[in-house]
């Protein structure tokens, strides 16, 4: 019998190969299974063994450092992206300062005593009055806190914030226009350029590390024999103020010249150097570029730089003007018919459609001359639309003269085709425009021109259906000679009824002013009432007269006044019916001031030169003598430069004591001032009682001022204690006693003694009144 053998299967080995790998990986898929977290969002309960580990850091981190450990399969999945969640804060208002709290001062001086006033007070003092400048944001906030930093140079010069409210103050009273503060910063540049800290063309640079609210500008000039410099320094903020700087073999030398800064009207400052008295030494011109907002003729000022310290020039007066439009100014030196050079200043109008009113500036037997106002309308064609408001603002304010310049030369360039609105202008407009300008003739006497003009808008019109045949016929209807001007002005457009009333008086040939008024009232001029009064104070009356221009339109307050050519006539106001005529303030001062109400009055004043009239509108306290104000200014000046106290306290006493001294006190309103600064010069004597009562009269009488605040600061205030009277036995002399115990059980055990036991209490009462002080309280 054969044995057989078996042979294993050929796929059996592939097998087993197949069954270890899924083996494998099902071990592997399980192990995995089990060590992943089952992915749910919110985990329906609550782990029961978590720790938080947090890690604070000073910086804030959008990333904050979390552990947990519930079990050893458990793994939150990190966020793949931060997010923060920001938190609902209440918003924080930024304070300067906390204010001192509203308070009356006790009715007894006696229960106050100066504080110890050290470094510390001074500067809480100075830091509340900085938040009340910044919140009040007023002159008399800034000047309060100019002062307020003197005293603390005066006290602390030694400090180290002395420096600071040295220049703080230099800027309050420059930003008030106050003469002081440009001279304190003349002297903080002299005294730097003086020790060495600084050269003159380093300025700008250490000026800034002071001072970032103005800019420091230094233009050099060439040095004149004996100079080895010179400079002019402009400090620029809300315009800008000058100071000229002369550096010679004997030093430096810095002399303030003007402070235009005035941060309730910002402009723009200029100036440029020319020789205008022929003495080969340039003068100095400083003007205004623009004034944004501002109407008026600004003149220029003029600095002689020959002499030492620069003086400015004199300028002849003129009558000011008002353009009713903002000028920018250009200045040219032109040559003269002398050695000397003439400044030709002009004042550009309405840059749309320019108007060039020109002014020559001419030295003259120590003067600086002034011609008369030359007009001259530059149009640009393409813009020609807004000459017609030019024509409007002419006729108004220029005077008929002006007015006539600006509406011949609009002759060859009109009309546009359309307005400023973009409507288009009627066929009859260049019509309108003759019209016009036959109005301004008569204006202006010149009756044959007038007359010329309107009849040739009769005889030609530039359409045959013109709108302005029948007023031009009108007009000429009534105005048959010069003395017809007033009435057919009262019904013609265009026609301003002032300057007419102006060119009848002119026209009437009166010597007299009683001569003047019966002229008008005879041409339709309707007079209400009228006397006489000497306005200038100069020895001669002028006649007042109030008129009605027409039915039903408002009265119109004038005044007549002779001059070397005739009579003028001066318009003052609208009147209203039932209002005062003018009267003379009181006390009367240098310059006689008029007012129809209170806190505002007029002076009626002159040319040196012709004795022509205008109306300068000023307050009431313009022309009042300045004895008292001059006095304590300079008393002020000197307490705060180091002067010994008690020399000053001498001259504070004489203005109080002046006769004067009360009216003046409150008209320029010093009186808080004043009395502060007395007890101020008090505190430094060492007179407590004095110094007490003079704060505390600023307190009473001025509460809302800032010196009232710095009053305040300066005292304690120690109110009477409570006290409780015990009964003093009277059988005995001895000098103490022993209370017989009572059935209650004694708290305590003390010796009585015949006196006030003070008892303290939460409100304090009084029972003991108290004497009051020496002398009466003073009482508002």
């Amino acid at each position: 019998m054969a044995n057989g053998s078996t042979k294993p299967s050929p796929i059996l080995i592939p097998v087993l190969i197949l069954f270890g790998l899924a083996v494998v990986l099902f071990l592997f898929m399980s192990l995995r299974f089990f060590s992943q977290t089952p992915e749910s969002p919110t985990p329906t309960h609550s782990p029961a063994f978590v720790t938080v580990t947090s890690h604070p850091t000073l910086t804030p981190s959008n990333t904050s450092t979390i552990t947990l450990t519930p079990r050893p399969t458990w793994t939150l999945r990190p966020s793949s992206t931060s997010t923060r969640t920001p938190l609902p804060t209440s918003t924080s208002t930024s304070t300067l300062i906390r204010t001192i709290t509203p308070a009356k001062p006790d009715n007894y001086n006696t229960f106050y005593e100066l504080k110890p006033w050290d470094f510390a007070e001074q500067s809480h003092s100075i830091e509340l009055l900085n938040a009340n400048a910044v919140l009040a944001h007023s002159d008399s906030a800034y000047n309060a806190l100019a002062y307020d930093e003197s005293e603390g140079n005066l006290r602390f010069h030694e400090a180290l914030e002395a420096t600071t409210w040295q220049w703080d103050r230099a800027y309050n009273l420059l930003r008030i226009n106050d003469p002081l503060g440009i001279a304190l910063y003349a002297d903080l540049i002299q005294s730097a350029v003086m020790s060495g800290q600084v050269r003159a063309e380093d300025l700008p640079a250490w000026f800034s590390s002071y001072e970032t609210r103005i800019v420091l500008d230094v233009s050099p000039l060439p040095p004149q024999p004996g100079e080895l410099g010179r400079e002019l320094i402009e400090l620029k903020s809300e315009g800008s103020a000058f100071l000229w700087l002369v550096e010679s073999p004997n030093g430096t030398s810095i002399y303030p010249l003007i402070n235009d800064i005035n941060f309730s009207q910002p402009h723009v400052n200029a100036f440029r150097y020319a020789d205008l008295t022929g003495d080969s030494s340039p003068e100095l011109v400083i003007y205004r570029l623009e004034t944004p907002g501002v109407t008026l003729l600004v003149p220029p000022h003029l600095f002689d730089l020959s002499v030492t310290p620069p003086a400015e020039l004199p300028i002849q007066e003129q009558d000011p003007m008002d353009f009713g439009l903002e000028p920018r100014t250009e200045v040219e030196v032109i040559t003269g018919t002398l050695s000397s050079s003439i400044l030709r200043v002009t004042s550009v109008l309405s840059p749309a459609c320019p108007a060039h009113v020109t002014q020559d500036y001419t030295w003259k037997d120590s003067l600086i001359t002034v011609t008369p106002l030359e007009y001259k309308l530059v149009p640009v064609y393409e813009l020609r639309t807004f000459c017609e408001g030019v024509l409007d603002t002419a006729s108004a304010s220029w005077g008929p003269e002006a007015a006539i310049t600006v509406a011949t030369s609009m002759l060859t360039i009109w009309p546009p085709e359309t307005d400023a609105q973009g409507f288009p202008y009627p066929a009859d407009a260049y019509d309108q425009l003759r019209y016009r300008l036959g109005v301004l003739y008569a204006l202006a006497d010149q009756p044959d021109k007038a007359i010329s003009t309107l009849q040739e808008i009769i005889d030609n019109p530039i359409v045959p259906e013109s709108s302005w045949v029948k007023p031009a016929e009108e007009f000429l209807h009534t105005y048959q000679s010069p003395d017809d001007l007033y009435v057919a002005c009262q019904q013609a457009q265009y026609c301003n009824l002032r300057d007419a009333m102006q060119t009848m008086v002119q026209h009437s040939s009166a010597s007299v002013t009683a001569e003047a008024v019966q002229y008008l009232q005879t041409h339709g001029i309707i007079t209400r009432s009228s006397g006489l009064l000497d306005f200038d104070a100069d020895g001669q009356q002028e006649r007042w007269m109030i008129i009605q221009p027409k039915p039903g339109a408002k009265l119109e307050y004038w005044i007549l006044s002779q001059i070397p050519l005739g009579i003028q006539a001066v318009f003052v106001k609208l009147f209203e019916a039932g209002e005062s005529l003018p009267y003379f303030h009181e006390p009367a001062g240098t310059v006689p001031v008029l007012q129809f109400e209170l806190q505002q009055g007029f002076i009626f004043k002159r040319l040196p030169e012709t004795l022509e009239a205008y109306i300068q509108w000023v307050d009431v306290e313009y022309a009042r003598p300045t004895i008292i104000l001059d006095g304590y200014q300079q008393t002020l000046n000197n307490l705060m430069s180091g002067t010994d106290p008690s020399v000053v306290l001498t001259s504070l006493l004489e203005l109080y004591n002046s006769p004067r001294f009360k009216g003046d006190c409150i008209a320029f309103n010093i009186c808080d001032q004043f009395h502060y600064t007395l007890a101020l010069t008090y505190d430094l004597l060492g007179q407590q009682g004095n110094a007490i009562d003079e704060y505390l009269w600023v307190w009473r009488n001025y509460g809302q001022s800032p010196y009232a605040t710095m009053a305040r600061l300066k005292l304690n205030h120690f109110p009477l204690p409570t006290y409780t009277h015990t009964p003093i036995p009277t059988s005995t002399t001895a000098p103490t006693h022993t209370p017989t115990p009572t059935t209650q059980t004694p708290t305590s055990t003390a010796s009585f003694t015949p006196s006030i036991t003070p008892t303290p209490s939460a409100t304090p009462t009084v029972s003991v009144t108290p004497s009051p002080t020496k002398g009466p309280p003073i009482i508002p």
